[in-house]
């Protein structure tokens, strides 16, 4: 509807129809209260990582797979990247002398090949907007680990086993909701896995709503105070802790 309105407005501007634009009448507030998504608490984090370190799969060929992206599955909790920043990020954005990771490129479905099977493709981030990130030790460490295994010809920092980019939509169908089942962690998609760092440093008294912000790659606070920090409960003022 936001998006009609403003085509009606911007073609009465322009002269091309005439009259009043109805949309401006309707109400536009949603009604309800908004869906939030859910996120990982600690020990269903800690419960998933296991399972991609250590599988319990029955299939030793299987359980090589889920071990192969244990290193991407922490660097994502450790970073909440989105998911086509994380299958994207390509060894020149890490930047080792100065320490630290510059998020620029994101891969996403080509929808343009509709039809034909989509096929991925390089993009600028979802905001277009470059940020950058301080590698803390344990960033490093999981780098450092990626590094060891990398796959000659491949530029991509977490790549498939074949050194292609890793098609998340296949990925969350063959390795991440299996990984849970066997973790006993309720279903979830990967992107909350960014949810669940935004959230950590969001309540974090230490951080809070504009570091989250700035983590997220967001140009204002307002979608981390509506979707990752919780109001509720008694108010405290600034004389409460006070003697």
């Amino acid at each position: 509807m936001s998006y009609v309105r403003r085509c009606i407005e911007w073609a009465l501007d322009e002269g091309l129809i005439k009259g009043r634009n109805p949309y401006n009448s309707i109400s536009r507030t949603t009604k309800g209260q908004p869906k939030t998504r859910k996120g990982f608490d600690v020990k269903e984090k800690l419960r998933i990582l296991g399972e991609f370190k250590n599988p319990t799969h029955p299939n030793p060929d299987h359980c090589d797979r889920i071990r192969w992206h244990y290193p991407m599955v922490l660097f994502w909790f450790l970073t909440g990247l989105r998911v086509g920043e994380v299958s994207g990020l390509k060894w020149v954005d890490i930047l080792w002398e100065e320490r630290q990771i510059v998020i620029q490129r994101s891969q996403s479905r080509d929808h343009s090949n509709a039809g034909k099977g989509h096929k991925l493709k390089e993009k600028p981030t979802k905001t277009g907007i470059v940020r950058v990130l301080d590698m803390s030790p344990p960033v490093e460490r999981v780098l450092l680990q990626a590094k060891e295994r990398a796959i000659a010809g491949s530029n991509l920092v977490f790549p498939s086993q074949k050194g292609a980019v890793i098609n998340m939509g296949n990925w969350r169908r063959r390795v991440w909701d299996k990984v849970l089942e066997r973790a006993g962690v309720p279903p979830q998609p990967p992107k909350n896995v960014r949810h669940t760092l935004l959230t950590e440093i969001a309540k974090n008294p230490n951080m809070g709503v504009v570091e989250a912000a700035k983590v997220a790659g967001h140009t204002t606070t307002t979608t981390v105070q509506n979707h990752y920090i919780d109001v509720s409960g008694i108010a405290k003022l600034p004389s409460s802790d006070r003697s």
